[in-house]
């Protein structure tokens, strides 16, 4: 599985009148050293698939035949390794049996999906 994110932003030679907007509020807020403001949508989409490349291809296609208004925005994908948690290398975790031992990430998930908090967040007379 593979998590991909999508990030969206209007072409910069099309006006958008909600950026002006907030640039304009900003520089009334006193943010007057703030310049062309970018604002656009990020989305994230989890892709089960056997390749990166075939992630990304699949999310390409998916932005233009749907996402993306490939007249007023550009699209970047930025995919990654859906079971590879960035908080691997400290897990605070003590069950060691455990499957999601050493991928945070997925604990949390799993755990927030049954409704109860995994064994490191819990005091530690409850964690045993």
């Amino acid at each position: 599985m593979y998590k991909v994110r999508v990030f969206i932003n209007q072409r910069p030679n099309i006006p958008d009148p909600v950026q002006s907007k907030v640039e304009t509020a900003l520089h009334g807020m006193d943010f007057t050293n703030v310049k062309n403001l970018s604002m656009g949508k990020i989305i994230t989409l989890d892709i089960e698939t056997d390749s990166v490349e075939s992630a990304k291809a699949m999310a390409t296609e998916i932005c233009q035949k749907l996402l993306v208004n490939d007249v007023s925005e550009t699209f970047h994908i930025e995919v990654g390794d859906a079971t590879n948690c960035r908080n691997a290398t400290n897990c605070p975790c003590t069950r060691t049996e455990c499957e999601n031992y050493k991928n945070c990430c997925a604990c949390v998930a799993s755990h927030r999906e049954r409704g109860y908090l995994p064994a490191c967040f819990r005091p530690s007379e409850e964690a045993e």
